[in-house]
């Protein structure tokens, strides 16, 4: 303030040029007794600020006020509490820093990392990033309590649309597929899945160039057998007991590989575009009508 005083051509200068932070990545971890804020700069040296909680909450918009440079990855671990009023208070606090700072300067984030299972909290904050610079988007819940969120809403928003990656990590989606189909890469999960949504999917990787992977969770498929029993998927008993596919894409070199996995969690069938010459050897590869080996 003295400054700004004593000479009215520098105090011109405070209030026109603004800092750059210049973060690459920024984390809030919201744990029991405390709020930690991490944060990356371009040498990557890391620091973390330490904020008791108080009934307005952790001032965050001090850290991201300066920040002009493109965030990489921002981080929000929100259900590292068990309390969930007191992660909802967390996530609508910082909504509400996200949207303010939109109002003269949209956040640019690549990557926005979140733990939440709810579609009100996601709304409350994806709208107030710049859509033009948001490719990644990764929902987690490390609690996987099976909580579904749905995507009439998140789907139709500019920062969805504009994502070429979507993680959905512990938690179902209800939606179609066809949510995912401007991504370049897709891990989500449905509660209920039918062959048709996996013949949506296949035939997307031979109308675009662009989907490199898709992987489909699910807890119940309705008419697996049947899709198993379809001319394009049946096999051999040996490629059956692999739970593996491999379909050629016209007029390319490539091939779309079809791997069903199982593990604890949910069973997931993972399609991946592959060179030709990445396929195992002797596996039986689709012609169109019959199949071939791999030599």
């Amino acid at each position: 303030m003295s400054l700004r005083v004593a000479c009215h051509l520098f105090g011109n200068y405070i209030d026109t040029v603004q800092p750059d932070a210049k973060f690459m990545k920024i984390g809030i971890n919201l744990i029991n007794e405390k709020i930690d804020c991490w944060f990356t700069d371009p040498q990557w040296n890391r620091n973390c600020i330490t904020f008791e909680k108080k009934p307005d909450g952790c001032l965050i918009d001090y850290i991201l006020r300066f920040q002009q440079s493109p965030i990489d990855f921002l981080l929000i671990y929100g259900r590292t509490s068990h309390d969930e009023y007191e992660n909802d208070r967390m996530l609508t606090q910082f909504g509400k820093v996200v949207k303010t700072l939109a109002e003269t300067r949209a956040l640019k984030v690549g990557h926005v990392y979140i733990e939440t299972v709810c579609e009100e909290q996601l709304l409350r904050i994806l709208p107030y990033f710049d859509a033009n610079h948001l490719k990644g988007l990764t929902i987690h819940d490390p609690h996987a309590s099976k909580q579904v969120i749905p995507l009439q809403t998140l789907s139709n928003l500019n920062q969805w649309k504009n994502c070429k990656t979507i993680s959905f990590e512990l938690i179902f989606v209800e939606g179609s597929v066809q949510n995912f189909f401007h991504c370049v890469d897709v891990t989500v999960q449905f509660q209920s899945i039918r062959s048709s949504d996996l013949i949506q999917i296949k035939e997307h990787f031979f109308k675009t160039s662009t989907v490199k992977e898709f992987n489909i969770g699910y807890q119940k498929f309705e008419d697996e057998e049947q899709f198993l029993q379809s001319s394009e998927f049946r096999r051999s008993k040996r490629e059956m007991a692999k739970k593996r596919w491999f379909f050629p894409i016209p007029n390319t070199n490539q091939v779309l590989r079809v791997l069903k996995t199982e593990n604890a969690k949910t069973p997931v069938y993972e399609f991946e575009r592959m060179k030709k010459e990445h396929v195992p050897r002797y596996a039986h590869i689709w012609n169109g009508s019959e199949e071939f080996l791999s030599l």
